[in-house]
């Protein structure tokens, strides 16, 4: 199968180059870069395609691609066409898929639902940490519940993971700015990176975590029905937390500027690209739901019940749920809307306790 890979020297891109080859496909590694595409291909044996998402996309049409990835990012810069890549793929009936971790671009997918099923091809938002993951493990969790009261979900990474340049404009970029939570079945205003909560991991460390802006905010509350859902995340060394939560403190007293290329960005990329400290990464996903049953009405989850999974590689997830997404392509054109199952599985589900 020919895939094409946008953004194929970021850290996802690249990650994704390396699972696809190990599956045999005829890969193309695309970028605005052309120095950067051309060594990133060389190192993984594929193919250099020389494409700049602002100009023109027509070079993609030379690889004849069957599925197109865009890993670029950071998605919620894409301007006043953010559908730019996903619509042209439709057009020439390309199956399309990213790494959207933007809540309002994952979200808004949809609007070229009507045009992929007339083109035979399918257009896919989010095939990352969240909501593609995310909502593989919540929907296993929330398994036999008749309602879903809460979703909480907090992300861990350990401060040797790499992390992608696109993934820190898009945290530091909504720090301190107001958004809506689904919390008792209502919207409310929430500032993102404040809510903090602590998280105790497997083996004893508690970590902090901050409210985040993810697709899960606006899809969980229409797709599980649940009462309340939240999401946090928080990284690994507590000055770096201190630091994007003093810039969310400047930005609420309106001491911090707009702009995508403030002084302030460059610094927290520089420290959130540190490579100090242990690699300990963790999931946490806690539900809260009822039960109901011929034989009793009970509560599962009062206190809440907690998946975690550590990672001490290189691994990320967001890659191999890409990777698990576009293989399939090749055998089924046109699938089913689905959430897909996770690509491994490193943990165990736990068993709610009912009272």
């Amino acid at each position: 199968m020919r895939v094409v890979v946008i953004g194929a020297y970021g850290v996802f891109g690249s990650r994704l180059l390396e699972l696809l080859k190990r599956d045999g496909h005829d890969l193309w590694a695309a970028g605005r870069d052309r120095r950067w595409t051309e060594d990133c291909a060389a190192r993984f044996g594929a193919q250099s395609l020389h494409v700049d998402l602002a100009v023109d996309l027509s070079p993609i049409l030379a690889a004849a691609p069957q599925v197109v990835v865009d890993a670029a990012g950071p998605y919620q810069f894409y301007g006043s066409d953010p559908y730019k890549v996903a619509r042209f793929c439709v057009d020439n009936g390309i199956h399309y898929l990213d790494l959207s971790d933007d809540a309002d671009f994952t979200a808004g997918i949809g609007a070229l639902d009507a045009q992929a099923i007339a083109a035979g091809c399918f257009v896919l938002s989010g095939a990352s940490s969240v909501p593609g993951l995310s909502s593989a493990a919540v929907r296993a969790l929330a398994d036999g519940l008749d309602e879903i009261v809460l979703i909480e979900t907090a992300i861990l990474p350990g401060n040797r993971i790499p992390r992608g340049k696109a993934v820190m404009a898009s945290i530091l970029d909504q720090v301190g700015r107001r958004s809506k939570t689904w919390r008792g079945g209502m919207w409310r205003d929430t500032r993102c990176w404040t809510d903090r909560r602590r998280y105790r991991l497997m083996d004893g460390p508690v970590r902090g975590a901050w409210f985040i802006r993810v697709p899960d905010i606006q899809l969980f509350p229409r797709f599980f029905a649940a009462r309340s859902v939240m999401f946090r995340a928080g990284m690994e060394l507590p000055a770096l937390n201190l630091g994007i939560a003093t810039l969310a403190l400047l930005r609420r007293w309106r001491l911090l500027p707009d702009g995508r290329r403030t002084p302030h960005r460059r610094a927290g990329w520089r420290a959130c690209w540190s490579r100090s400290g242990p690699t300990a990464a963790a999931w946490s996903f806690m539900w809260s739901g009822t039960l109901l049953g011929p034989k009793a009405t009970g509560r599962c989850g009062d206190a809440g019940s907690c998946w975690r999974t550590r990672d001490r590689d290189r691994s990320s997830p967001p890659s191999p749920f890409a990777r698990c997404c576009a293989t399939p392509t090749a055998s089924a054109p046109a699938p089913a809307p689905a959430w897909p199952r996770p690509p491994w599985r490193r943990w165990k589900r736990p068993r709610p306790t009912c009272r």
